[in-house]
């Protein structure tokens, strides 16, 4: 899971004096990529990974929630799957282990470890978050540590809003559109920041090919960067034009989904709800799902793999 992270390149009106993410255009040219539909705009980390790991939707609980107030006992999902199956179940993230009750949270979910920032010793920063070059560096020596097969959840934290819109940001990525001064301040900070993802992924790819073992990496983005109260950014660029209608609302909750491996020439076009994930996954790895899985997996092959809002219908 990449914080906030969405290609911007893909908004129209936004333009860079470069690319931000470079590695990660590269990577789906030739591996399966598209978009994810998110339950969540702006924040809400935890349903999206939630959907992600259990293959549950948050569309059926009430609006507003979190879903891991409703996860109070060992749930079945992806690391528990595999965990029967022999492997070693790790969760990263660079972060309190309390937030969201992670700490109690992935023990439920079948996670036999779980390294947060507590156990993180003097990790670099790009402030006020640890950069994300740190965490790939922590899933790498989990997997090299490792005799088993490994399963290992990673949730960055380099790319968290707030964004600076007092000053321009130092760094290389800088908007050239025509904003207001604040908007570009905020989205050259937050490009820069994608662009410390795009840096770190390349570290974990190139780690993960030196190993030589059949390897899946799945990257997607839990939300949209919220970009100044009341969607400012948004609002300048009249990104989201009539939020009642389909096109708009879909613009709105997705983000990129990118799966890479090293084992076979998979190259689709993706677009699919969270809780298909895992099915997908599954799927491409040729191991046992779970009944839950299995039966979103025929839905995929049905292409019935976005499911949206009820009173949400396309027209």
């Amino acid at each position: 899971l990449s914080e906030s992270f969405s290609d911007p390149t893909t908004m129209e009106g936004l333009t860079f004096n470069e690319d931000p993410i470079p590695y990660f255009r590269s990577l789906t040219d030739k591996h399966s990529s598209g978009t994810i539909v998110n339950p969540v705009f702006g924040g809400g980390t935890i349903n999206s990974e939630i959907e992600v790991l259990t293959s549950f939707s948050t569309e059926f609980i009430p609006r507003g929630a979190s879903i891991h107030k409703y996860i109070d006992q060992p749930t079945e999902s992806m690391a528990s799957v595999l965990k029967q199956q022999g492997y070693n179940t790790a969760a990263v993230h660079t972060f309190n282990g309390w937030f969201y009750e992670r700490n109690r949270l992935y023990k439920e979910l079948g996670f036999s470890k779980f390294f947060s920032l507590e156990f993180f010793n003097n990790p670099e920063y790009h402030e006020p978050y640890v950069k994300d070059e740190i965490l790939m560096k922590q899933v790498l020596k989990e997997v090299e540590q490792s005799k088993e097969q490994d399963f290992i959840y990673a949730a960055t934290m380099e790319a968290h809003g707030p964004y600076n819109e007092k000053e321009s940001t130092k760094g290389k990525i800088q908007v050239t559109s025509k904003l207001s001064t604040k908007s570009k301040n905020m989205v050259s900070d937050y490009a820069n920041r994608i662009n410390g993802f795009d840096s770190s992924l390349k570290t974990l790819i190139t780690g993960l090919e030196s190993l030589d073992e059949p390897t899946i990496v799945v990257v997607f983005g839990d939300h949209l960067p919220l970009l100044g109260k009341n969607e400012k950014v948004y609002k300048e660029l009249d990104y989201f034009k009539d939020e009642k209608k389909y096109e708009d609302y879909i613009k709105k909750y997705s983000t990129s989904l990118l799966v890479w491996d090293n084992f076979s020439e998979e190259n689709n076009d993706l677009r699919m709800s969270g809780s298909f994930v895992a099915p997908y996954v599954l799927n491409l790895a040729k191991k046992e799902g779970s009944n839950l899985t299995d039966y979103l997996y025929t839905l995929i092959e049905d292409d019935s793999s976005v499911l949206v809002r009820e009173n949400f219908s396309k027209k």
